[in-house]
């Protein structure tokens, strides 16, 4: 069974790598102090040296978090167009007549017993009957 790689946090290798940027000691002297290969302090380092205008050239925002409310706002700007294609595919679905304001059956089912009964009882003549229904 191979050898399990120690993973180091990025604070412990930021230390390291300042320790290393100041130059109060060798890299064979933090070696031994951190426990960790020469060749590894030094990559530490050169990557401190490397994004450390990073750190400055964004202003106090770092990268990452601009990166994530990035990926925030286009989540959001999805989320809104599948909402409105969810909402455009539910009303093609609606029966063509309440797609269209036509009457539906149910309504059209009230108009004619209104009809039936005020013509039955001569209550209403054909003329006045329009007017009738549009105030009720």
């Amino acid at each position: 069974m191979g050898v399990k790689r120690k993973q180091h946090s990025a604070e412990f290798k930021a230390r390291v790598a300042m320790a290393a940027l100041s130059g109060e000691k060798t890299l064979a002297e933090l070696s031994v102090e951190f426990g960790v290969h020469p060749t590894m302090i030094s990559g530490w380092k050169q990557e401190l040296v490397k994004r450390a205008d990073e750190l400055f050239a964004r202003g106090s925002k770092a990268p990452a978090v601009e990166d994530a409310q990035k990926v925030i706002d286009d989540l959001h700007r999805k989320i809104g167009q599948l909402q409105v294609e969810r909402d455009f595919r539910a009303a093609r679905h609606l029966p063509i007549a309440e797609r269209h304001g036509f009457q539906t059956a149910r309504s059209i089912a009230t108009d004619c017993s209104f009809i039936a009964s005020h013509f039955s009882n001569g209550a209403i003549s054909p003329g006045r009957l329009f007017a009738l229904r549009e105030t009720q």
